[in-house]
């Protein structure tokens, strides 16, 4: 079943904050002095990072980008011309 848009758009938007956003955060309030605080968020940029990657290795292979937005994996094939294509030529 293709994703709706909007879904996708959360995918991202979730996947977004848990890899970027949170780590931004942290340097910003390290930049500004702020060095308790951020150690604090940078702790919890780590919490989300991996509660975001660790649940793709059990047996439903979905993040917490894909629960949040109703979205899984449901297979990854190559199309037979990726397949076959060498690197270098065209």
């Amino acid at each position: 079943m293709p994703r709706a848009p909007g879904r996708a758009a959360l995918r991202a938007a979730v996947t977004t904050a848990t890899d970027v956003a949170v780590y931004a955060v942290a340097c910003v309030l390290l930049v500004q002095g702020e060095v308790l605080l951020s150690v604090l968020v940078w702790l919890v940029a780590v919490a989300l990072f991996l509660l975001n990657a660790l649940p793709v290795l059990g047996g439903r292979r979905r993040s917490l980008a894909d629960r949040v937005a109703g979205t899984s994996v449901a297979s990854v094939r190559l199309s037979r011309f990726a397949a076959t294509r060498r690197v270098g030529t065209s």
